[in-house]
């Protein structure tokens, strides 16, 4: 008998894409798909294009709260062993699920399996490997479980931590078991919820990773992930959480995402700075620096203080000092 995997999708108004999104779904291979449409309230055709490309797909409504909640609740409704979760503009191969479930078989002690992801912009391929780029990835021990399918031993959540290789939750199969352990996703979260979940199910697990791009990731400038800024306060979330709580996270979470954080306030300082909002420039600089001390992040808290006169000089210098090629 076919495994039965849940597959959660969170929607707000996806008509565009949701037809070609859930056909890729229906048409898994040797696999028991049972779809859940969370519903956040959209003004548009989604939900009649959803039911047309997936004959029995589950609608659940509730109000628009962020991805992080949206999942939560799909699992909730639904007992089903094994958990994917799908955005309403990705797409999967026919063999997505199937491979992926053919490694946990192969290496039960995994609870997380994920997939390489390819980028694309309409007809064109932007990136065709996304695991391609992670460098730390490459260089990881990892050792061979099947044709282009790997371990990543335990605690994988240690190699997240210098680079996140999981681009998309598309790319991800759970079991529901250890989704529950955790306590599934942080619906506080708006951005970076996937990741915060990653390196706690990963804090002291190994992945399973199948090393070809079986999700295609779609461009178009309209998701959460575009929103550069909001990124960025996602990421210091995550660590504030790994400072209140680091026994969910693995071993050096908190060192770790502090330098991240520390990084992430002063790339929002620099943004602030360069349209000349002195004042939020200057607490997000001071935000770095108390999360890490750095000579160049002191400087650049002190222009904040110099005036739009001032701060114009400085880059009339630095630009004659280095000048771009």
């Amino acid at each position: 008998m076919p495994e039965r995997v849940a597959v959660i999708i969170p929607t707000l108004n996806a008509e565009r894409f949701i037809g070609e999104t859930l056909r890729s779904a229906a048409v898994q291979e040797a696999v028991s798909v049972e779809a859940m449409l969370v519903e956040g309230g959209s003004t548009d055709g989604t939900v009649a294009r959803a039911r047309a490309a997936f004959p029995g797909l589950t609608v659940l409504d509730r109000p628009n709260r962020g991805p992080g909640e949206a999942r939560n609740l799909g699992v909730a409704a639904t007992d089903a062993p094994w958990i994917a979760f799908l955005d309403a503009d990705d797409l999967w191969e026919p063999d997505k699920l199937r491979a992926q479930l053919e490694l946990a078989r192969l290496r039960p002690e995994t609870g997380l399996i994920f997939c390489d992801v390819r980028q694309f912009r309409g007809s064109q391929t932007v990136l065709p490997s996304f695991l391609a780029t992670r460098e730390s990835y490459r260089q990881a021990g990892k050792e061979a479980v099947g044709p282009n399918q790997v371990l990543l031993p335990a605690p994988a959540g240690a190699l997240l931590l210098q680079e996140n290789s999981i681009l998309t939750t598309s790319s991800v199969l759970v079991r529901r078991e250890a989704l529950e352990e955790v306590g599934g996703f942080d619906p506080t979260l708006r951005v970076c919820e996937d990741y915060d979940l990653w390196l706690r199910l990963l804090r002291d697990a190994p992945a399973g990773v199948e090393e070809r791009p079986l999700v295609h990731y779609r461009l178009h400038g309209e998701s959460l992930s575009d929103d550069q800024g909001g990124m960025l306060l996602g990421s210091i979330a995550v660590a504030e959480r790994a400072r209140k709580r680091p026994e969910r996270y693995p071993a050096g979470a908190e060192s770790a995402l502090r330098a991240r954080a520390a990084r992430r306030h002063c790339q929002l300082g620099r943004q602030a700075l360069e349209i000349d909002r002195a004042e939020e420039a200057r607490r997000a600089f001071a935000a770095s620096l108390r999360e890490r001390w750095k000579l160049r992040t002191l400087g650049l808290w002190a222009a904040t203080l110099l005036g739009p006169t001032g701060r114009n000089l400085l880059r009339t210098l630095k630009r004659a000092v280095h000048p771009r090629p």
